[in-house]
């Protein structure tokens, strides 16, 4: 009894070493919206997950997400004052010098922005000119570079709501004809709320892209550890598992 008890007390040493062992990071994120972040009190939502997958992979680090605005996020990484690191990022997202600037570990999810209208009413998107006439359900201080002209034009008429699932609540409702929204959002849309209506995603996507996390380059070490984790990341079982909606 005496050697368990013993052998207890060095497995909870142990552990405690390993855990004062790894070095915290905080990850910074902007995608305050399901399924990436669902409930903040909870900890609830893909990049949570994320997150704890890559400090049970990493031994090294432990990293935990902090969800700040897309403004705060944008205004850290180009003053150079971001103290960790930024998770979920499209790189086009920032201008050139700053791209240049910083590092990008490869993908840790793979988005596509899609045009998303009723069934009963299709938006087939084939450019700007395919939704001239239409209601397009926004999200405020979101842009779409590829649809600003048209906007400006009176050729596209831009409502914006509060987030993602308020468009998509909206095109339900018939206040909009369209909307613009992440594949995942949709999916957890579709999967997890009551939503009224049969949506339809059109053929060809309004943008493809990879989410990365973006490193300021005072952190290469960090930068080339996330780079091994993240290296056929599709393959690793518990990234499976923490992408599962």
């Amino acid at each position: 009894m005496k050697f368990l008890d013993a052998l207890r007390s060095v497995l909870v040493l142990a552990a405690c070493a390993f855990a004062q062992a790894q070095t915290d990071v905080t990850v910074y994120t902007y995608n305050d919206r399901p399924p990436f972040v669902v409930d903040k009190a909870k900890q609830d939502g893909l990049e949570y997950r994320l997150c704890q997958w890559l400090t049970k992979e990493s031994k090294a680090y432990r990293f935990t997400l902090k969800v700040v605005t897309a403004p705060e996020a944008k205004a850290m990484v180009e003053k150079g004052e971001l103290k960790g690191v930024l998770l979920g990022v499209n790189k086009v997202w920032f201008p050139e010098p700053v791209r240049a600037a910083n590092l990008w570990t490869p993908a840790i999810l793979w988005d596509r922005n899609l045009v998303v209208s009723l069934d009963a009413k299709k938006v087939e998107y084939a450019g700007p000119e395919s939704m001239a006439g239409l209601r397009l359900a926004g999200v405020g201080g979101y842009a779409y570079p590829a649809l600003t002209d048209a906007v400006k034009a009176g050729r596209i008429q831009r409502v914006d709501f509060g987030s993602e699932i308020l468009a998509l609540q909206a095109v339900a409702g018939g206040k909009a004809d369209a909307t613009i929204v992440s594949e995942w959002t949709l999916m957890y849309a579709q999967l997890r709320l009551d939503i009224p209506g049969n949506f339809y995603q059109s053929n060809k996507s309004f943008l493809e892209f990879e989410r990365v996390i973006l490193v300021p380059p005072a952190r290469k070490e960090l930068y080339e550890h996330l780079t091994k984790l993240l290296t056929d990341v599709r393959k690793n079982a518990g990234w499976q598992e923490a992408t599962s909606l």
